[in-house]
């Protein structure tokens, strides 16, 4: 679940979007070149640089197309460190503590302006017939986007993988994601999520996916591609 020691990871997306239509207003993000940099320190231990990259966000009203915000340029910076529990070197379950920050940075409309954090705890269990499933829970301190301040929201997927049968190196993954708030009049946000993984090579990765909102707090969808690779 780390990146070995003394090796390093980078990933990204190629080109990410939303599409939203929610309260009379639709808003339009794309999101391009927000690299994740991972270092391994030791056999259970990485830390992670994540750039929110380049964003371009537009909500306009769906009565007069009159724009009501505009959001273009960087986003904020996420440190994490990462520490394996269990299963590192393989096995049938492996567990990790993920402590992150961020360090707002970002343009207006694009960053929350205040340094946020929480920490991630996934655990990947081998299922019978080379099924994966990842349970991933996260508790986070966010910024207030009706009231100065900022409130606790809880982060929870459910994720199970296989590959794809008659192509080689292709995994399809399915996913539900559930975001909830405790701010006053915040919603909580449901979505279904597919992708597709596809291995190059031993270290080169393609990813390609789309998230499905379940509910009004949610966007209508969002479409993205990315790579990995390992050095």
């Amino acid at each position: 679940m780390t990146v070995d020691a003394g090796r390093y990871q980078i990933e990204s997306d190629f080109l990410a979007y939303s599409f939203s239509n929610q309260q009379g207003a639709t808003t339009k993000t794309y999101q391009a070149l927000d690299p994740v940099l991972k270092l391994g320190i030791t056999s259970y231990a990485d830390i992670e640089v994540a750039f929110a990259g380049f964003n371009d966000l537009r909500t306009t009203a769906n009565g007069t197309g009159a724009t009501i915000a505009r959001g273009q340029g960087f986003g904020d910076v996420t440190l994490t460190a990462k520490f394996n529990v269990v299963g590192n070197e393989g096995g049938n379950i492996a567990f990790a503590i993920a402590p992150y920050l961020i360090v707002p940075g970002g343009t207006h409309n694009i960053t929350a302006g205040q340094v946020e954090g929480g920490v991630i705890a996934p655990l990947v269990l081998s299922l019978p017939d080379d099924f994966s499933m990842t349970l991933q829970t996260e508790l986070d301190a966010l910024a207030n986007v009706n009231l100065p301040g900022t409130h606790v929201n809880f982060t929870n997927i459910v994720n199970v993988s296989h590959a794809i049968p008659g192509i080689k190196n292709l995994t399809g993954t399915a996913e539900f994601y559930s975001s909830l708030s405790t701010e006053v009049h915040a919603p909580d946000i449901y979505t279904a999520d597919l992708a597709l993984a596809y291995l190059v090579e031993t270290n080169t990765q393609l990813d390609v996916g789309v998230n499905i909102g379940l509910n009004r707090g949610a966007p209508d969808y969002q479409i993205y591609s990315g790579i990995a690779h390992r050095f």
